[in-house]
């Protein structure tokens, strides 16, 4: 989204007078000297700037806008595409020699909708960043909301998991993440995949699935506190869950202990 000229010296720097305005200033290049340089989206840049990334790849040379001067860097180069650089040298995104020059190793990064066995690892880790930067004290997310994370495609991927669960906690009051406290977006879907009628097993009544579980899991909970005269650690036990989960169940199904 930069403009080449400014792109150029944020990575090769600046001579003072070079232009209005202009300082000696390092770009990345120099103060990367010795270590790694990470740029993502390469097919973003400039084709001529990536003419002038390639000659400083193969000869380690460069010069700072307005200088005369050569400068050496020794510099590990670490780029990403958000698409498969093949299709990006076919397009005319990324130049065939660049591309080429930086193939020595190439990782790929399957998208999340295709690791779901990483989503548990995911949530919990943007739970506890959120714990602390919001000072909650949020113990997890209930298994119906990680079926629906399951389930949902992640256009946006780790980055959108995040913002998921950033949004979550900071409105929810609980202390476990349940479907209502997820956006709308991802709410839809579980309502469209998840609201099918089924009969009430003790009656002829009909009730969609989620009312059918929430009643089946208050009947579960005050009969649990009943097996422990009222008791809220016991009762916890029994259900085999955590005693802060069990208070925010009780408090949802408005159960009196």
């Amino acid at each position: 989204a930069l403009p080449t000229s400014l792109l150029e010296g944020i990575l090769f720097g600046t001579m003072k007078g070079s232009f209005t305005g202009s300082v000696d200033r390092p770009g990345l290049f120099e103060l990367a000297d010795g270590g790694t340089l990470f740029l993502d989206e390469i097919n973003s840049m400039p084709m001529e700037l990536q003419a002038k990334l390639l000659r400083v790849l193969q000869e380690g040379v460069f010069r700072r806008i307005g200088d005369m001067k050569p400068r050496y860097a020794n510099v590990r180069i670490i780029t990403a595409v958000n698409v498969k650089p093949e299709d990006a040298v076919k397009s005319g995104h990324l130049r065939q020699d660049l591309f080429y020059r930086l193939n020595t190793i190439t990782l790929n990064l399957p998208p999340l909708r295709e690791r779901s066995g990483d989503l548990q690892m995911l949530v919990k880790h943007f739970i506890r960043k959120y714990n602390n930067k919001l000072y909650k004290n949020i113990i997890g997310a209930s298994d119906e909301v990680m079926k629906l994370l399951k389930r949902y495609d992640w256009p946006g991927n780790v980055r959108e998991l995040e913002h998921v669960i950033e949004g979550a906690i900071s409105v929810m009051d609980s202390d476990m993440i349940e479907v209502n406290d997820l956006p709308i977006k991802l709410r839809e879907v579980y309502n469209g995949q998840d609201q099918q009628v089924v009969h009430h097993a003790l009656g002829s009544e009909v009730y969609s699935l989620k009312e059918s579980m929430d009643r089946a899991e208050k009947y579960a909970i005050e009969q649990a506190i009943q097996s422990s005269n009222g008791n809220v650690t016991k009762a916890a036990k029994l259900l085999s869950v955590p005693r802060q989960t069990l208070q925010y169940k009780l408090k949802k199904h408005r159960i009196m202990v």
